[in-house]
Order: C-alpha cells, then sequence, then structure tokens
C-alpha cells in the first residue's frame, strides 16, 4: 500500500480522504515537454534548472515526489514555512505537466498527474477552506 505524503494539517487531512491511487502511467513527450518548460519558469529559480535544489530542496531523487497529491498541493498552496510560495494562480493543465515532470525526471518515476487529478485536488483544497 502506497502512502500519500500531506503537507497542511487539517487541509491535508480532508485531501488524504479524497485521494486515490492510481496505476503509475508514464507521461507522454507532449506533457514533459510543457512540464520542463513550465518548471524553467517557475520553479527552477530555486529547485535549479536540474532538480538539484539552490535555495529549494533538490527534488532529484526526493521521496515526496512519490505522491501525486503532494506534489500538486505543495505546487498549489505553496510551502511558506519552507520559502516556497504558492502557485495556485497556474492553470490545472500547467500544474500537471509540471508535477508530471518533477515526478518523472532526475531518476524519479511515479508515473503522470492528469488534469483532472489536479482539479479534484484543488476542488479539495478549497472545500477544505483556509489553513491553520
Amino acid at each position: 500500500m502506497r502512502k500519500a505524503v500531506i503537507i497542511g494539517g487539517a487541509a491535508g487531512l480532508a485531501l488524504l480522504s479524497s485521494a486515490v491511487v492510481a496505476q503509475v502511467t508514464a507521461p507522454t513527450a507532449e506533457v514533459m515537454t510543457a512540464g520542463q518548460r513550465g518548471f524553467a519558469q517557475n520553479c527552477a529559480v530555486c529547485h535549479g534548472a536540474e532538480g538539484g535544489g539552490g535555495a529549494g530542496p533538490s527534488l532529484a531523487g526526493n521521496p515526496v515526489t512519490a505522491s501525486s497529491l503532494g506534489v500538486v498541493q505543495i505546487i498549489i498552496q505553496g510551502y511558506l514555512n519552507h520559502g516556497m510560495p504558492p502557485f495556485g494562480h497556474l492553470s490545472d493543465d500547467l500544474i500537471a505537466a509540471i508535477a508530471s515532470y518533477v515526478r518523472n525526471s532526475w531518476g524519479n518515476a511515479h508515473g503522470e498527474v492528469t488534469v483532472a487529478t489536479v482539479a479534484s485536488i484543488r476542488a479539495d483544497i478549497a472545500a477544505a477552506g483556509p489553513g491553520e
């Protein structure tokens, strides 16, 4: 049984109740290209162009990348206690592509994150309301 990595108190617990662990499907080349572009524009300044870290942690081999829920939630809500701003203003398409890219680059191989998954997580975050 796989466990989701949850960041965020009560909101995280609410998200866990609706999380579904899906079969791993490798992202298409198109998704990876879009994700790489989105990562370069929004994430690389802190996580490094090759995901090796800098101001932000290394994503290469990072166990957090195993959880599509955790990755998407962190992208949308940020991780303010660690200096990461929220990127919830990005479209579901772009978040799905970036999450897929992060989860399948630099030694990570955790499968595609779909737009439907991002939309579902975003709806759960909105329904949970403001965090603690």
